[in-house]
């Protein structure tokens, strides 16, 4: 299978660490693709280039309407998404690769994982999922319903959003129609039985995150036929951005045992 450089898909926004950028003869063995929350965009990940092992290439999954892709057509279903990652992410399979999502980033982590098991396509040997309840227990929350100025409020009640700058009415008129979108894509999801994969999976949730329990939070253990380890950290929802330093600790600990066992020594 060839495969085309990550910088042909607008989908796909790579972070090489600041080692690569200064050395060049740093050889990226390994790549860590990153799903988004609802309203987010990849920019969210750039930083996590520099917090990752140096080899490890850090690829971000961008939607269209936001950022560098800000003037396409903003997505509202679940599987359309899918669908559409569908079409360019198996040329980008290149190398050894693990998944992370968070919130509604996990959901699309899982199904584009299992989509690509239905293409025979080559799998991740880890998944990272972050800040949702397992994808097989029922989704309550109707955010699609709500009036704009109720939405609105919920935004800006985000743990990791900053009420102050969306307080902007001309920023609000920007993002609003972004969350809008990426909550209907998040309600749209229909989860349908199938296999469970197989790869270990790292579950992490926050301590305070109303919406997400330790019951809730280990039934993702279901859906993998190997090992699986659920961590609890300080913080609500949003705890991967007030608590990045223990999640990435979490991370880069599993990354280098997966670097050790996939990756060619150079």
């Amino acid at each position: 299978m060839k495969n085309k450089s990550i910088t042909d898909s607008p989908w796909l926004m790579h972070y090489p660490s600041a080692r690569q950028n200064q050395n060049k003869s740093v050889k990226i063995t390994f790549r860590l693709f990153c799903f988004c929350h609802a309203g987010g965009s990849a920019s969210a990940y750039r930083d996590w280039a520099g917090l990752v092992p140096d080899n490890v290439e850090v690829v971000a999954i961008q939607l269209p309407g936001r950022e560098g892709r800000f003037s396409e057509p903003l997505l509202n279903d679940f599987d359309q998404v899918v669908d559409q990652l569908a079409t360019v992410w198996p040329d980008h399979l290149d190398l050894p690769y693990a998944i992370f999502g968070h919130s509604m980033g996990s959901l699309l982590a899982f199904e584009m994982t299992r989509r690509l098991r239905q293409l025979s396509l080559p799998l991740p040997v880890h998944l990272f999922v972050s800040g949702r309840m397992a994808p097989q227990l029922p989704y309550e929350r109707d955010l699609c319903n709500l009036t704009d100025g109720q939405l609105h409020q919920v935004i800006i009640g985000f743990a990791g959003t900053n009420g102050a700058i969306l307080a902007n009415p001309e920023i609000m008129a920007m993002v609003l129609p972004i969350f809008k979108a990426d909550f209907r894509v998040h309600e749209s999801y229909q989860y349908r039985e199938q296999m469970p994969l197989d790869m270990p999976m790292s579950i992490f949730g926050g301590e305070d995150d109303p919406d997400t329990s330790n019951v809730l939070l280990e039934e993702w253990g279901k859906q993998t036929n190997q090992a699986s380890q659920l961590t609890i950290l300080s913080g609500g929802h949003f705890f991967v951005e007030y608590e990045r330093q223990a999640l990435m600790g979490h991370i880069n600990a599993t990354l280098t045992q997966l670097i050790a066992v996939h990756c060619e020594v150079v």
